[in-house]
């Protein structure tokens, strides 16, 4: 039995990044495929990709969508830090994938700070998420979405 290896890489924010091998990026795919329709067209959305290798490099919360508020501290002058500190809060907004976003062969998606962008997907893929949001949910975010295999 082959071993997979998994190598780690800190970024600049410190966060660790996983560095998947093709052949583990296929066997999740093909598992993914099987298991939850919705989770590989998920995986397909954020780079994964498939036939062709076709990812899209979305974020996360671009497809499935993010809603939250987080409250922290920041200096309130960024430059001598004479005045202390305040809260402050920072609040995103970002809806996901649904349905009323596949249009022309392209999938409109809200990004970070309120931009929308028109990504264009190979037509095999938009026709897959097209057909998975229209016949079982209008969002990423449900798992209805995935209850179904469409191919």
């Amino acid at each position: 039995m082959e071993q997979s290896r998994i190598f780690l890489s800190p970024t600049k924010k410190g966060k660790i990044e996983i560095d998947l091998t093709d052949q583990q990026v296929e066997r999740m795919l093909l598992v993914s495929e099987k298991r939850s329709y919705r989770d590989y067209l998920f995986l397909c959305l954020i780079g994964a990709g498939t036939e062709g290798k076709a990812g899209r490099g979305l974020r996360i919360g671009e497809v499935v969508g993010v809603r939250k508020v987080t409250k922290y501290q920041a200096w309130k002058d960024q430059d001598h830090h004479e005045l202390g500190r305040e809260w402050r809060k920072s609040e995103t907004d970002m809806p996901g994938i649904h349905k009323d976003d596949l249009r022309d062969g392209a999938i409109w998606v809200k990004r970070k700070g309120g931009e929308t962008l028109q990504i264009q997907v190979p037509s095999w893929l938009y026709e897959k998420i097209a057909h998975c949001l229209i016949l079982n949910s209008d969002d990423f975010s449900s798992p209805a979405a995935g209850s179904a295999r469409i191919i």
